[in-house]
């Protein structure tokens, strides 16, 4: 049996819902027309900067794209899939998974940034 996670329901019958790879593949694309484009990660350098944080680019592209990636991964858990709304707590199940996982994901001194952005989405 093949089984589709959906990031967001349909709401009418008109509506076919969004999966969460296709959640994940629009919104980097927004992400990097509204934000990279932009210079926002080179505004995180700089910003981290004044607070006396060295940061390379390479990290803050890197912690930039994991939030995103990862920011709903929470939505995949059996409790939203069957409720078929609003779930509430998805972020601390996707913050959780990062802090597990994060030393696989090359964000070293960012990770702890990383699961606060997504814990407080």
């Amino acid at each position: 049996m093949n089984h589709v996670c959906l990031a967001y329901f349909p709401r009418s019958p008109d509506e076919r819902g969004q999966t969460i790879e296709e959640h994940i593949i629009r919104g980097l694309e927004f992400l990097e027309e509204m934000y990279l484009e932009r210079g926002f990660a080179e505004y995180l350098v700089r910003l981290a900067k004044y607070f006396k944080v060295e940061l390379s680019l390479t990290e803050s592209r890197n912690a930039i794209y994991a939030s995103y990636i990862f920011h709903d991964l929470g939505k995949i858990s059996k409790e939203y899939q069957e409720k078929k709304s609003g779930f509430s707590g998805h972020e601390i199940i996707s913050a959780y998974w990062v802090m597990e996982h994060g030393s696989q994901l090359a964000l070293g001194k960012m990770l702890y940034h990383v699961a606060l952005a997504i814990y407080l989405h």
